[in-house]
């Protein structure tokens, strides 16, 4: 099986439980600030969809780190996807925060994409 449900049960259950909170909370501060008069409400308002999309994160990233064995499988070249990697390490840091990774990246951080393709070529490519 593959899917959120298995990376939920890999992991324990934790990945669901974090987006029920998440959204549990959105929808409670969503309400809260809506019912507030418009000059007093809180300038940040989260949707529940905003809620969804920071609790599904680190699913989507686990779908990226799968989709980058299936590239380096397919092309067997580790070396083109950690060049590209440190090419493109001017639109973004090679190792950004675990904070920053968890709160802002769709993908894996470029250094752990490196360090995921060097260890791939290490397990799979003849010396």
């Amino acid at each position: 099986m593959s899917g959120p449900q298995s990376i939920a049960r890999a992991r324990g259950g934790g990945v669901l439980l974090l987006v029920a909170l998440v959204a549990i909370a959105a929808i409670a501060w969503g309400t809260w600030a809506g019912s507030q008069p418009v000059g007093q409400r809180p300038p940040v308002r989260v949707t529940p969809v905003d809620a969804a999309w920071y609790a599904a994160l680190p699913i989507v990233r686990a779908h990226e780190a799968e989709a980058d064995l299936f590239g380096l499988n397919a092309s067997q070249q580790p070396i083109g996807l950690a060049d590209f990697m440190l090419r493109d390490a001017d639109a973004r840091p090679l190792s950004p925060g675990v904070l920053v990774e968890w709160a802002l990246y769709s993908h894996p951080a470029p250094a752990n994409r490196i360090a995921t393709a060097m260890r791939w070529r290490a397990e799979h490519l003849p010396r």
